[in-house]
């Protein structure tokens, strides 16, 4: 992923820290920091099934075990304004599968389908699995929106 000239050129990052046995994000989450990029990470709300997303400065001491035992933004750190969600022009997007158009599936409760839509256009989307996870094709509603490229790892 770092090698890509869209990641290069990006300034704001969004990625998520694997759980289980998604592929690994947590290193690449600390290379965005190192080079000065803004890192975006998101914290889940049960109660409102809202993604919040949150800019982190410090992967020790920005983060705490949360919401599904998702490691994420301790509560001190302020969300990210709509007018941040709009500059960040890199994300990596996690997915139980992805298909070949970019579409994906998620766990199942809907936070990314609904937060992604926020992201600009000029933003490069990028899903990321293993080759097992990348499928010809998964179910498709029309709400949801492909990520641009899919990076099996």
């Amino acid at each position: 992923m770092i090698e890509l000239d869209e990641y290069i050129a990006s300034s704001k990052v969004l990625s998520y820290l694997q759980i289980g046995n998604e592929v690994v994000t947590a290193e690449f989450a600390a290379h965005a920091l190192s080079c000065g990029k803004a890192l975006y990470l998101p914290r889940v709300r049960r109660d409102t099934r809202e993604l919040e997303v949150v800019r982190v400065h410090n992967l020790c001491d920005d983060l705490h075990v949360g919401t599904y035992g998702i490691l994420e933004p301790v509560e001190a750190l302020a969300r990210a304004s709509d007018l941040e969600i709009g500059e960040i022009d890199f994300a990596i997007i996690p997915g139980v599968a992805f298909d070949t158009d970019g579409y994906r599936l998620g766990r199942g409760g809907g936070y990314f389908d609904r937060f992604l839509p926020r992201l600009s256009h000029r933003c490069m989307t990028v899903g990321v699995c293993f080759e097992e996870q990348l499928v010809e094709r998964v179910p498709r509603d029309p709400w949801d929106v492909p990520v641009k490229r899919v990076i099996v790892g």
